[in-house]
Order: C-alpha cells, then structure tokens, then sequence
C-alpha cells in the first residue's frame, strides 16, 4: 500500500467516525451541570502514535500563563506542532467533524479557529493548576465571532489516577462540583461554552517529574449580531479554596489585560514574556 492510499483510508475512516457522532446528541444535551459529551478510544490506535510527537515545553516557543490562577503551557503556533499532531487538528477542524459537531450539539453555523488562538496543544506540569472559570466568549481578532464549543483531547500516555488533572464541571452557583472527568489517555471531551459553564483543572497536579498532563485544545465558533455581556476569562473561587480575595484581584488583573489585547492587538506571547521577566526580577 502506497502512502496516499494509506492517507485517504485514514480520512475515510476519520469520516465514518465522524457521521455517528450525531447519535450522542440527547446524551449531549441532557448532561449536567452544562451540555457536554466524553467519548473514550477517541482516535484510533494508528493515530494515538502522535502522542509520542508531543513536545516538551521548555523552548520559548511556547507561551507560559502562569499567574495566580493558572500555571500550564500553551503552542498555538501550527508551524511548531509536529506534522503527527498537526494533523490531527486538522481533522478537527475539518468540514466533515463540524458537520458532525453541530449535529452533536444542535448548532448550526459553528466555525473552526484556524489561528488557535488559545488553543492548539497545552501542557501541565506537576504543581501546575487551572482554577475553575468560564472562558473568554469573543475571539481575540475576529470580533464577530463568539466562542461556542470547547474540545479537549487528553493525550498523557503514562497518566495515572494518583497524578490527579481531574477535569472538573460546577454549577453556576460555584456550590459544588457536579462533574469530574479523570484525564484519561484518548479520551475526548467536547462541552458548551458560555457564561456559566465553570470549568478547570484546580487541584494541583501530581506525578513524576517527567510527567506532563497534554491535552490538545480546540474551540469552535458562530458569527453573533448582539455582544456577549462577557468578554474575557472569569475566574471564580471554590467554597474551599483559602486565597479567595487573590483569585479575585488576579481575575480583575485577566480582565484588564484582555481589553488592552483587544485594543492594542497583543498576544499572550506578550503577556508570557512579560510573566518572565517578573518572575526573574
């Protein structure tokens, strides 16, 4: 078998995947605290190899959001991922996956971020830590364009339960955690994105010291005629968590910082570098 044939099954077969995702669309729906759906065995085993491909995060490529309510890595930059990994972003961002998506979910119209902005491949380290939030809604340089559907592919080969990285879904009174999804090898989550859909990764992670928890972070689109009432991260407090008045004032910090990107046209490789050069002072 030559490697086109070899390439056009692959899509074939990425396509047939793809059609029966629209049988999830009540399970989608009826889930709780929001609208999400966890499939396992995602990719096949063929394309899980990408994995191996996963890159360390220790070059200056990647953009480092570390602050008082986060610490991971980020690499939107498509011309740093490895082909491997690539793609399988790119079948993701296909016609064929958006079909299925928004039979999943019901809406029509959903577009794929080609500039990954936010997204792409994200990497976390023991001690790293995502507090619970809704994400930001507007995308960063097309202002028409509000965020609907978040997607997250889990891709640590080597992760155990004790490492925790637990994906963590709470109700929009920040009462409880409602759902926790465990960070397992191939598992896929795709889940609604608004206001109050509270999500992160707040505990911070264990394991080995070559342990990182990777994910592959994809976010989906539709044009809007009315302005979301929010805008930028929102960062919000557990009844547990003891620096309570920290998260807030970094949260206000976030939001400041957002306006001025959308204003001034930065990037988060602005606000990474500027991170360092703090944290080496």
């Amino acid at each position: 078998m030559n490697e086109l044939n070899s390439f056009q099954e692959v899509d074939d077969a990425r396509t047939a995947r793809w059609s029966r995702l629209a049988v999830h669309h009540d399970q989608y729906l009826t889930a709780q605290p929001f609208p999400f759906l966890v499939i396992d065995d995602f990719l096949t085993k063929q394309e899980t190899q990408a994995a191996k491909d996963f890159p360390h995060s220790a070059d200056n490529t990647w953009t480092s959001y570390t602050h008082v309510n986060e610490k991971k890595y980020g690499l939107s930059k498509r011309d740093r991922i490895p082909d491997s990994l690539l793609s399988i972003i790119d079948s993701l961002q296909s016609a064929e996956f958006i079909e299925a998506l928004s039979s999943v979910t019901g809406i029509p119209g959903l577009m794929a971020d080609d500039q990954l902005s936010g997204g792409g491949l994200h990497q976390m380290y023991p001690g790293g830590f995502l507090n619970i939030h809704s994400d930001f809604l507007i995308h960063p340089t097309r202002k028409n364009l509000k965020r609907r559907i978040n997607l997250i592919l889990f891709l640590s080969d080597d992760w155990k339960e004790e490492y925790g990285g637990n994906l963590e879904f709470w109700d929009r009174e920040m009462s409880r955690c409602v759902t926790r999804l465990q960070p397992v090898f191939n598992r896929c989550v795709m889940f609604q994105t608004d206001e109050y859909s509270y999500h992160g990764c707040p505990d911070k992670l264990n394991g080995h010291s070559g342990f990182s928890r990777k994910t592959i972070a994809l976010y989906y689109y539709t044009e809007y005629t009315q302005t979301p009432s929010k805008q930028s991260t929102d960062y919000k407090a557990r009844p547990e968590d003891r620096n309570k008045l920290a998260i807030w004032l970094d949260n206000k910090a976030v939001a400041i910082y957002s306006m001025m990107k959308r204003r001034l046209g930065l990037n988060d490789d602005f606000a990474s570098r500027l991170l360092k050069f703090i944290r080496r002072r």
